[in-house]
């Protein structure tokens, strides 16, 4: 954590120290842009780019409430002070068989400080310049308390910790940004054809409506192709690429002995975080002169007569829309543990843990006030620059008010110990039973409430929030066995020592089906402590969200079946088309989702030659197939066709129905052919399904090699990961997909690596860090993105080494990407930024200083 030199956030850290953090999945303060609403500011982490469990001190935390807006479900590094972990344990392997659901790709454990005696102070301050405007920084300050009285230790810690939002307009890679043709003074025919007001005109021409043709013909507009639109506006002025983030954090640790063979254990944490990203203005599109809708003809201030036309706009002088995202989490635990004899060890646990979310989205459009203003005068559409008091006047902007909550309560027990001796070893079990129950909950105020029949909320195309409300229980219970084969007092050739793990866990969801999986470990060491093989066979699983099995649903209208090919009962093309109509479709939450499966096979070894002291390496082979991943099942044409052609034999044959939907009365083809006749009265389910898979395998190697010389301690550690290869199956039948060595499912490069190279002698120390990550090819089908590259390097001084009077202060100063490397851009993204930040990072050379004064 230290040689890290981060001190912002707990991902930060994570994502630079351990390469098996790749892809789409690992999101930070980055996501704060147009898609921000996914995470509200909450730092989300997955191994392998794929469902990831994340403890603290080995018990589960809340999920972020975001998850009750249909954002992802992630437990949010952001509630953790970097000052208070004394360690994170990181496990890269399926262990659903001991922890439960999310072990999918492996485990973090987040291990807190505890047992601290005296008092500590702290405090970071680190500064990047952007490349085109502006300074970023980050900040932070800690304090550490600890006493103990013999039977009794307390640990008292806190954090304060505050880091800039990232502009695109001040980063060269970010900006200009282009790609949009919804801006001031755009207007279009219902054909296409572009129209961009003349650079002399505020606003249309106050003269008798004519068409656009006429108003280009006299000079007021010109005639602009679509393509040529799209690089007018510069969306870089004003969004943000980064959040803001604010967080003061607190722990309160204890631990008491209560006799010789019982004691108690708990902590209380509190965590209060505020993350804010801002992004353009509201694009605004309107449909004028529709026919039989009076309201959309002969509107103020648009002398435009085409039938059909969109006049397009953004207030820029209203300035940004804002996103202020403020989370409360408060986290306690408690437990008990002994002693049965002396081989035997009994545990108790309870963990509560409730999150809580205000997210607040300033400068949203009413669009009934909207409408009013156009309608009544006070907004001209067609403008460049609104009349300020009139736009006052029109009252259009507003606030939006939602709030999400999420609330983990669980009790586990557990025993572990020796059952007996066998010729090679003893024989330990360790069991436990458990229960746990999840809720999960949003609100918001009236105009962001989602209108089942209009698909949208009272904004005008902005927020849009379901009232939800769910919970889960889930019961559990576990089995481990550890078994000696053989050991080194038997002294068998080939077969030193020789031991087998295997566990069993069954859970029994309230909500879903009840899955039960195992987990077998081999470890073999042929000839001595040397040389070590190890394997592993388990199956893992995720559990559906809350969301995605209670969330909302809606319905509506299917695209048009035209140009679809007709079948007789007989399953045999025929000449009668498909006519031009639409059949009804549904889509949203499904309460039948079941958990996602998953098999993981491993396999490697350690070797640690006794004649080359302090040198190891590890090799590892991974490989991870997911089945039953939650998913769309096709678009709803590709189902019709299927279902028109195969009849009930068709895969979607379950899912396409006559007369209703399925729930409602609908009754499923007992023929092809038999949609064709009548397709208005085809009905589609498009609810979330068991329908995904996904296939990933790859190796990790990891090289460490510490030793002494007169110059100095040196300590090496180089961790090399290859991703072999990553498919994905959206649906099943329709193929895998290879996202190894893209950017299609986030940054998945063949290869990662990050070494580390320290050294130490007497009051100074110093670390240079590396980071490779190579090339991969872009989704979007342009060149391959580059290769990247960064060191980082500092250096410390234990002050009280050399001043006595001084004793416990620690001085450290540093540069992270110390040559300045912006991330490598894909030429052919047009997200925002064009480049993943997630992996690569943001801000360039990173300047930092830190110290901390033990006492």
């Amino acid at each position: 954590i230290e040689q890290t030199g981060v001190t912002s956030t707990l991902l930060d850290v994570l994502r630079k120290a351990v390469p098996q953090i790749v892809g789409g999945l690992n999101i930070g303060v980055e996501n704060g842009n147009i898609a921000g609403g996914a995470t509200n500011g909450g730092a989300q982490i997955a191994l392998r780019n794929t469902a990831t469990l994340v403890l603290i001190d080995g018990q589960r935390a809340a999920f972020s409430p975001v998850s009750g807006t249909g954002g992802f479900q992630f437990v949010d590094l952001n509630n953790i002070p970097v000052s208070a972990v004394e360690r994170v344990e990181v496990l890269t392997d399926g262990a659903s068989a001991i922890y439960g659901s999310d072990a999918v790709s492996g485990v973090i454990n987040i291990i807190l400080k505890k047992n601290f005696q005296g008092a500590e102070i702290g405090a970071s301050y680190g500064f990047s310049k952007p490349s085109l405007s502006g300074i970023y920084r980050s900040e932070s300050a800690h304090f550490i308390l600890g006493a103990s009285t013999g039977k009794t230790n307390i640990t008292v810690s806190g954090e304060w910790g505050k880091t800039d939002p990232l502009y695109m307009r001040d980063f060269s890679y970010t900006a200009p940004a282009f790609g949009t043709v919804s801006f001031a003074g755009i207007v279009n025919t219902a054909g296409g054809q572009f129209y961009q007001l003349a650079p002399s005109l505020n606003q249309a021409p106050d003269v008798t409506p004519t068409t656009l043709a006429n108003l280009a013909t006299a000079g007021y507009y010109k005639a602009i192709d679509s393509n040529a639109v799209g690089l007018i506006f510069d969306l870089a002025h004003v969004p943000t690429f980064a959040n803001s983030l604010d967080k003061q954090l607190a722990l309160f640790a204890f631990d008491h002995t209560i006799s010789d063979t019982m004691s108690v254990k708990g902590s209380v944490s509190y965590a209060g975080t505020v993350s804010q990203y801002q992004i353009n203005p509201q694009p605004i599109v309107l449909r004028i002169n529709v026919a039989n809708d009076p309201t959309t003809q002969n509107l103020p201030g648009i002398p435009i007569t085409d039938v059909r036309a969109q006049v397009r706009n953004r207030f820029v002088d209203a300035g940004a829309r804002i996103y202020n995202n403020d989370t409360t989490s408060i986290r306690g635990t408690v437990e008990l543990d002994g002693k049965i004899g002396s081989d035997w060890n009994w545990a108790f646990a309870s963990v509560y843990n409730t999150s809580k979310q205000t997210a607040l989205g300033i400068g949203q459009i009413l669009n009934s006030a909207l409408l009013a203003g156009i309608r009544g005068g006070n907004i001209n559409l067609t403008a460049i620059h609104q009349d300020p008091v009139k736009l006052a006047a029109a009252n259009i902007f507003g606030n939006s008010i939602a709030d999400f909550s999420s609330t983990l309560i669980s009790y586990d027990a557990r025993v572990n110990g020796r059952v007996f001796d066998l010729p090679g070893g003893s024989m330990f079990m360790a069991a436990g039973v458990g229960y746990r129950k999840e809720a999960l909950s949003g609100s918001a105020d009236k105009n962001s409430l989602f209108n089942p029949v209009t698909g949208a909320s009272a904004w005008n195309n902005g927020v849009s929030i379901n009232p939800f409300a769910a919970q889960r229980i889930v019961k559990s219970e576990f089995l481990e066995v550890k078994v000696p084969i053989t050991g080194p007092k038997q002294n068998i050739a080939g077969l030193h020592d020789v031991s087998i793990d295997a566990a069993i866990r069954h859970e029994i969801y309230s909500d879903t089906t009840d899955p039960t999986v195992p987990k077998v470990s081999l470890r073999w060491l042929p000839f001595n402590d040397e040389f070590a093989v190890r394997s592993t066979y388990s199956k893992s699983f995720s559990a559906p969200t809350l969301y995605s099995l209670f969330g909302p649903t809606s319905s509506g209208a299917t695209a048009s079946f035209i140009g679809l090919q007709s079948y007789n009962t007989a399953g045999q093309p025929i000449a009668t088309p498909f006519p031009a109509l639409q059949g009804g479709q549904q889509s949203g939450a499904n309460p039948n989702l079941k958990p996602s499966n998953s098999k993981n096979y491993t396999v490697g070894f350690v070797y640690s030659p006794k004649t080359l002291k302090g040198f190891s390496i590890a090799v590892d082979y991974y490989n991870i197939k997911e089945t039953d991943l939650v998913g769309s099942l096709a678009t709803s044409s590709t189902m019709v066709q299927d279902v028109e052609r195969y009849g009930p034999a068709s895969k979607f044959s379950q899912y396409v129905h006559l007369n209703d939907f399925g729930q409602l009365g609908g009754v499923q083809v007992t023929t092809p052919g038999q949609l064709h006749g009548n397709p208005a009265n085809v009905y589609v389910d498009q609810f979330a399904a068991n329908v995904s898979s996904q296939n990933q395998d790859g190796v990790d190697i990891t090289l460490k090699y510490s030793f002494k010389t007169q110059y100095g301690a040196f300590d090496v550690q180089s961790t090399w990961v290859n991703i072999q290869s990553f498919q994905v199956e959206a649906s099943s039948g329709q193929g895998f997909t290879e996202f190894s060595d893209t950017n299609g499912s986030g940054t998945l490069p063949k290869y990662r690596e990050y070494t580390t190279v320290s050294w130490e002698n007497g009051a100074y120390s110093a670390a240079l860090s590396n980071t490779f990550i190579r090339s991969v090819q872009s989704s979007g089908g342009g060149p391959r993105v580059p290769s990247y590259t960064s060191f980082d390097l500092q250096g410390s001084i234990e002050v009280g080494k050399l001043v006595p009077q001084l004793r416990g202060l620690r001085m450290t100063v540093g540069a992270n990407n110390l040559f300045n490397k912006y991330p490598p851009v894909d030429a052919y993204s047009f997200s925002s930024p064009p480049s993943d930040t997630g992996i690569y990072g943001s801000v360039g050379r990173f300047v930092y200083g830190n110290f901390s004064y033990k006492f």
